[in-house]
């Protein structure tokens, strides 16, 4: 599919009729596009390229069937399902298979089942686009660094989109690789901030030519800052991108090419929180916060279903676990469903190797943690023995303090990792009020990894203020004693305190041994050492 040329497939064929008159195309099927893996990830797309290819070349046959002199007399399939058919194995004829790469060239899938291709025959209106989701974080320290990427291509033109988002609206970068250097190259951004997906709509279109974008090696980069009312975390608007590269066509979502006046193939761009960083430390699990989470940052979960609760979490991470500390606010609290789901909870979405895969992978675990410190838990890997939690109550709400241990990789400072928080909120008598999301607006992320927020695992955060108070205190009047500065000490403290009180007895006693047997050294030990270093001296 690559390589395929409608154009040069109508001049091939028109070249026969010329000769002949009468035409069939026969033993039909179609290599896969090399950015196919055989994985539900790429399916749908694959799917849908194959169907727009096979449709282009129905009606071009058609179009050759109703000019005078020309008769295409049919068409025929090479096998009926994909998994039987001759491109699963390797071969160096037709389609050139390597018998390395799942194949889908057929109408039917394995199950007997009609695909995209199917319609391209019988009705075209049947082909939907893909509905694609993008997420775009608010903008910060890093820009388009922080972003997410999207990748889209066509034969030789390939693209990668990061959004962003902030207070001046709508800002999307998009990489183009193509070498081929011509006047019509251009990027084109459609936005339909109005969310209609529907026909008969004026979108803002902005263009920006080659010429007018940053040249890169290979390519050249086009950025865009299209104002938007109102961006807030969870609000969404709907795009699409189309590369020019000459006079092809190559468009991120809406293959059929009615961005112009259309946005029901838009794709959904959701406004999501700034890039998280999860700082290093180390906390004891105990409902009982303890100062280190000063360190942390605090995210708010501001997208709302319905909830009327409130809530803000903090996380922190070691070599073996990562930590929650969760503050919610909330008058009514409930936890009397047996199956966990219609209980005063939170949710806590892990993708540890940020895989982002379309369903859960073995790495990827959902733990559920109610008002009354009740788990249960979704995932291969997500299991009792893997995470410690506490809930304390408290004068508005509840507090969750948890620690979850790493299954499948083993973190380091600057590695990615897919996270995602959702609260439940019922009130007194069971009846689910509504959720709260941090990140994700769809819905897609209890099942979906591919819609978790990505975070990044930092090393130290900052101090906390307390702390950085205390110590200009002790510079400023630096004579006072231990004693007078003491602070009552929580029980962490008290362990820390119990631990060091040891280590400074041994140091004393080893000074002290020290000390006196220096005093009880022999005169004669004295003298020899003296005799010694003596002669020494008469040597050198």
């Amino acid at each position: 599919m690559n390589d395929f040329s409608i154009t040069n497939f109508e001049s091939c064929a028109r070249r026969y009729l010329d000769i002949v008159g009468a035409i069939q195309l026969t033993e039909l099927d179609m290599n896969a596009s090399s950015t196919y893996d055989g994985t539900i990830n790429t399916r749908d797309e694959e799917y849908l390229k194959q169907a727009l290819t096979f449709q282009k070349i129905f009606e071009t046959l058609i179009k050759l069937n109703n000019e005078e002199g020309y008769r295409v007399s049919g068409i025929t399939f090479w096998g009926t399902i994909d998994t039987t058919s001759w491109l699963q194995s390797k071969s160096d004829l037709g389609g050139g298979a390597d018998g390395l790469r799942s194949q889908c060239p057929l109408m039917f899938d394995g199950n007997y089942q009609v695909k995209p291709t199917y319609w391209a025959f019988v009705d075209p209106e049947m082909i939907l686009p893909i509905d694609r989701s993008l997420y775009a974080y608010k903008t910060g320290e890093n820009a388009y660094k922080d972003g997410k990427e999207y990748e889209f291509s066509d034969d030789a033109t390939s693209a990668t989109i990061v959004p962003m988002w902030g207070p001046d609206g709508l800002n999307i970068q998009v990489t183009v690789k193509d070498k081929t250097l011509k006047d019509s190259d251009c990027v084109i951004l459609y936005v339909d901030p109005s969310n209609a997906k529907k026909e008969g709509i004026t979108p803002i279109k902005t263009v920006i030519t080659r010429k007018e974008a940053s040249s890169i090696g290979g390519g050249y980069k086009a950025t865009f800052n299209v104002p938007v009312n109102d961006m807030q975390v969870g609000k969404s608007v709907l795009v699409d991108i189309v590369v020019m590269d000459d006079d092809k066509k190559v468009s991120f979502c809406d293959l059929k090419g009615t961005q112009e006046n259309s946005s029901r193939f838009y794709a959904t761009l959701y406004a999501a929180p700034e890039l998280g960083r999860i700082h290093q430390g180390t906390i004891t699990v105990d409902g009982q916060p303890e100062e280190l989470w000063e360190t942390a940052e605090t995210w708010n979960l501001e997208i709302v279903d319905g909830a009327k609760a409130k809530a803000q979490v903090r996380l922190l991470w070691d070599s073996k676990q990562l930590y929650l500390l969760a503050e919610i606010t909330d008058d009514q609290l409930y936890a009397g469903a047996k199956d966990g789901k219609g209980n005063d909870s939170l949710e806590i979405y892990i993708d540890e190797d940020n895989g982002r895969t379309a369903t859960f992978s073995k790495d990827d675990k959902m733990y559920r943690i109610n008002c009354e410190n009740n788990v249960t838990m979704q995932g291969t890997h997500a299991k009792e023995k893997n995470i410690t939690s506490a809930v304390e109550k408290t004068e508005n709400g509840y507090r969750i303090e948890a620690g979850i241990s790493w299954t499948d990789v083993k973190p380091k400072n600057h590695t990615n990792l897919g996270i995602e928080f959702r609260l439940i909120d019922a009130d007194a008598n069971g009846t689910v009020l509504g959720s709260l999301n941090w990140s994700d607006a769809t819905g897609a992320s209890l099942s979906a990894p591919s819609a978790f927020a990505t975070v990044k695992l930092a090393s130290e955060g900052k101090m906390p203020e307390k702390v950085e108070e205390e110590s200009k205190e002790e510079n400023h009047e630096g004579g006072e004693s231990e004693m007078e500065e003491m602070p009552t000490v929580n029980p962490d403290n008290g362990r820390k305190l119990l631990f060091a009180i040891p280590v400074a007895v041994i140091l004393i006693v080893g000074m002290v041994v020290l000390i006196m047997s220096r005093k009880k050294k022999t005169p004669e030990a004295s003298a020899s050492e003296e005799t010694k270093e003596e002669t020494q001296e008469n040597k050198n």
